[in-house]
């Protein structure tokens, strides 16, 4: 639609003037320009940009991608994978790429949680010895951030913490390659239809097992 149109493209005059201004070394004055507070702007290669989001926003995202994969699960259930090649492949592929937002959004939840941060400060704001929103909330790749939720959180978290008995080698290695660049893949490789499945439904394992562990 128009309005989205607009807004993407607002979007990205904003962020590429933020990087002009960011390779001089000085503040953006487009700064108060950005999106509302508490929305996360689009990710930049594999790491965030974050205007002033706060720790509940990854909660609130993480649902947001739970719902949507439910959905995607559900269609592609209905659908024949030899009639509709083409879009089979696609829901797919977005299910693993979304499912894998899910175990990052939670993850980082759980982090900001269990060291009890500040539910008024914003995320980008993290500043510990051996934690930092630079150094690790700041990634997408899950390596860099889920040993401080596995520090913090007692009981196995399947793929997270490390421990994989039981678990298919194909759907380690997706947790494995997961980064926010898999929205541009659209190769199935050698992986099976029951390997993505398995890895939005640990995807949704990681979820619960978080909510149910956090301070809330």
């Amino acid at each position: 639609t128009l309005p989205t149109l607009l807004l993407t493209i607002f979007d990205l005059c904003i962020t590429m003037s933020a990087l002009a201004w960011e390779r001089l070394g000085v503040a953006s004055p487009t700064r108060t320009l950005a999106r509302p507070k508490s929305v996360p702007t689009p990710a930049r290669g594999n790491q965030e940009i974050i205007n002033d989001m706060f720790y509940k926003d990854y909660l609130n995202a993480a649902r947001k991608h739970k719902y949507t994969c439910c959905v995607l699960r559900e269609k592609l259930d209905s659908l024949d994978e030899n009639k509709d090649k083409a879009k089979y492949k696609s829901l797919l592929l977005n299910l693993y790429y979304l499912s894998g937002y899910i175990i990052e959004c939670i993850v980082k939840y759980g982090i900001y949680d269990l060291i009890g941060y500040p539910k008024d400060k914003a995320v980008s704001e993290l500043e510990q010895k051996g934690l930092t929103y630079k150094n690790n909330i700041k990634h997408h790749r899950f390596e860099r951030y889920t040993e401080q939720l596995n520090k913090r959180m007692s009981g196995a978290i399947p793929l997270v913490d490390g421990h994989k008995k039981d678990i298919e080698k194909k759907v380690i290695q997706l947790y494995k390659e997961w980064d926010a660049e898999v929205r541009y893949s659209y190769d199935l490789g050698k992986n099976e239809k029951h390997h993505y499945i398995a890895f939005y439904e640990y995807a949704e394992k990681i979820f619960e097992m978080i909510i149910n562990n956090v301070r809330g």
